[in-house]
């Protein structure tokens, strides 16, 4: 049975019933507000103390724990992007949880046939339904961290992740919805190292 990965349901609440809308102005704040995080942690590792996880990949292993449990050990892993803001962390932050991971991007030979070995496929590619259904592993669990607004042919737009959701929910373990999915956990995970960063800065024990 497929599992919809929402971010309003691993967090415990209805995202949009709290009075956090999701507009371009707020993830737009969000992603520069995640800069601002990563930019700190580049500084702290540099100075040799330990930094902040940046933002979308933090959520995104949040999602697939909320998946396949706490013990990733082994699971092969596929990252489609290779950006510095989440494929490059989402694969150190994998293979500090064990897995196999290879990172792809859209240059990749063979890629389908890659990404149909993932028991963990995550899609940051930047590219409308670029991934479809027969990419799939059956069972697989797929992180679909691509915003892409498209227009619509009677007018309007429309957001849509890398992933073809309709295709690929059918072979799918587990799936993350865009909107829905990452992008409310990015901004959860923003609002967390804004949280722990300041205690570090008062000298309090967080915990976390």
């Amino acid at each position: 049975m497929m599992v919809r990965l929402a971010a309003d349901e691993l967090l415990g609440c209805d995202v949009q019933s709290r009075g956090i809308k999701l507009t371009d102005q707020y993830q737009l704040f969000a992603y520069l507000g995640q800069l601002v995080v990563e930019e700190v942690a580049a500084r702290c590792k540099l100075a040799g103390i330990e930094g902040l996880v940046p933002c979308t990949p933090f959520g995104c292993v949040a999602l697939i724990k909320k998946a396949l449990g706490d013990d990733l050990s082994g699971k092969n892993a596929v990252i489609i992007g290779r950006s510095n803001i989440v494929g490059k962390p989402m694969a150190s932050l994998l293979l500090k949880e064990s897995c196999t991971v290879t990172i792809a991007h859209s240059r990749t030979v063979n890629l389908p046939d890659l990404c149909r070995t993932a028991d963990i496929l995550v899609a940051a590619v930047g590219r409308a339904e670029m991934v479809k259904g027969d990419w799939i592993k059956p069972g697989a669990t797929l992180i679909d961290v691509g915003i892409n607004r498209i227009d619509k042919p009677e007018g309007g737009s429309k957001l849509l992740g890398d992933v073809d959701f309709a295709e690929a929910a059918v072979k799918a373990g587990a799936i993350t919805p865009v909107p829905g999915g990452v992008g409310p956990m990015t901004i959860a995970c923003l609002l967390r190292n804004a949280v722990v960063a300041a205690c570090h800065q008062n000298q309090v024990d967080t915990g976390l």
